[in-house]
């Protein structure tokens, strides 16, 4: 039977899948949106965002003391620091349509008062 369109398959570490699914109810989001929204960003960076130095230990796949990390763990690492980076942007885009809607409602009532004056 062919997959429906759009739908893919994924095959994920078990431990990652599983902190990934858990954090994303924990926040209450689908984690196929957010997948689907790193996607796009991965997209739109073109794979740019995956060459920026993880600033954050991986809550799902301990790092090693030793000098080399694996894949799995580089990769789980980036993943959180993307999550932070899209957690981060998400709040920031709020703030500016709230700003934007703030300043809307003081130019409407700066039109206001200078029609009256006229």
């Amino acid at each position: 039977m062919p997959a429906r369109p759009g739908a893919f398959n994924v095959n994920f570490a078990p431990d990652t899948l599983d902190g990934f699914r858990s954090l994303c109810k924990e926040q209450g989001k689908q984690y196929t949106k957010v997948l689907e929204r790193f996607a796009e960003i991965y997209i739109a960076t073109n794979g740019e965002i995956l060459n920026t130095t993880p600033s954050v230990p991986s809550p799902v796949a301990p790092q090693n003391s030793s000098k080399g990390t694996s894949a799995a763990d580089e990769t789980s690492t980036m993943l959180q620091d993307l999550l932070q980076r899209l957690e981060k942007l998400e709040k920031g885009e709020v703030e500016v349509v709230d700003d934007v809607e703030d300043l809307n409602q003081r130019l409407l009532k700066i039109e206001g008062q200078q029609s009256s004056v006229k």
